[in-house]
């Protein structure tokens, strides 16, 4: 077994290499910077290693280029975890919301203030109010931004079952503030905005926090924190995740150890038969990209109800069970698991298709 203090000292020289980049100067081009053997080969090893990462969300349509952040750490998390370049209607103001077939009485599109920068944010209101106050905080994963097909397909259910929906983009994404994002940028992002929800909808609104993929690592860590912080979340009546993993740590293994490239394969199954989870671990951890949702979840007072898809190719189902279980042997017991089978075909994007979503959505928000 290699010692992972080796890992982590070739971890550091890459990042100290990496950021040492950004004392040439603004006037300097990115793609001028200096370098030097040994970090090139440095950032090269790193780059065969986030390359099947890179695979997990999969580019579909390049349609932007990615802005360099100052720094080789920040274009990577920019390149191989969050994607939000992946933009599916290149071209489209997300301020104009009659482009995105949002099925609401009214939709606000506004900024909320996160230092240093902003979040955009759309706060949509149903066409017919329910008898009791509600509203979804919608936390989206990685790619593009909050008027991605299938995230306003859910806002259309969410509406129609009569939540008002606050949808918003990380700063990184979308219309927000361009910063090198990281998990403290998003967690932040996601306490403002749940934060600016409880005082537009009022202390008799219960209030539900909906999270995909990524979002559910943001959700777990940033309600949480909370908890940690005030004792509760207020407002908060439960927390709802969709396609979740247990920890980003895990999710890389799975995943990369499952690449269809003969040539990362064989590299990485060589590499973790040396190393274990010790690269990718100490990796997350020095991007503070480690979303430990095993152990936030336990945290959280809450009901939660976890949805995933058997088919499901970016997120596999057996890290939801990990969570779920690990959760429940922890104490947690107002947690359940619902499963949607691999032959409706709904994969890591389309269980808001389900005929049985609503009725599911009805009985978890009226426990």
């Amino acid at each position: 077994m290699i010692d992972r203090g080796w890992i982590y000292l070739a971890l550091l020289i890459f990042y100290f290499g990496s950021t040492s980049c950004e004392n040439i100067g603004n006037n300097v081009d990115h793609e001028e910077r200096k370098s030097s053997p040994v970090l090139d080969g440095l950032y090269s090893a790193f780059s065969l290693v986030l390359l099947p990462f890179y695979q997990i969300f999969g580019p579909e349509d390049k349609s932007t280029d990615v802005e360099p952040t100052g720094s080789r750490l920040g274009d990577f998390l920019r390149e191989f975890i969050f994607q939000q370049d992946e933009v599916e209607q290149p071209g489209i103001e997300l301020s104009d919301t009659t482009q995105f077939d949002i099925k609401a009485k009214s939709i606000q599109s506004f900024f909320l203030s996160s230092t240093p920068g902003d979040v955009g944010a759309w706060f949509m209101e149903p066409e017919e109010a329910s008898k009791h106050d509600k509203a979804v905080l919608y936390l989206h994963g990685v790619k593009g931004n909050r008027g991605r097909s299938y995230r306003v397909g859910l806002y259309n259910i969410l509406l129609k079952e009569g939540f008002k929906v606050l949808a918003i983009d990380y700063r990184g994404f979308g219309d927000s503030t361009d910063i090198s994002e990281d998990e403290d940028t998003v967690v932040q992002d996601a306490l403002i905005s749940l934060d600016w929800l409880r005082n537009k909808v009022g202390e008799s609104c219960d209030i539900y926090v909906w999270a995909h993929s990524l979002g559910t690592g943001i959700a777990n860590h940033a309600l949480a924190k909370e908890v940690i912080q005030k004792g509760e979340n207020p407002q908060v009546k439960g927390l709802i995740l969709e396609a979740p993993f247990n920890n980003f740590t895990d999710e890389f293994i799975e995943k990369t150890s499952k690449t269809s490239n003969p040539v990362v394969k064989a590299a990485l199954f060589a590499l973790y038969g040396l190393t274990g989870d010790a690269v990718p671990e100490a990796l997350l951890k020095l991007f503070n990209m480690e979303f430990n949702s095993d152990l936030y979840l336990p945290k959280i007072l809450c009901p939660v109800m976890i949805l995933h898809a058997e088919d499901d190719d970016k997120i596999p189902i057996v890290l939801a069970q990990k969570l779920y279980e690990s959760t429940r042997a922890l104490g947690k017991k107002n947690i359940e698991f619902h499963y949607f089978d691999k032959h409706l075909g709904y994969k890591h994007h389309d269980i808001y298709k389900s005929e049985n979503l609503p009725a599911m959505i009805r009985q978890f928000t009226t426990l």
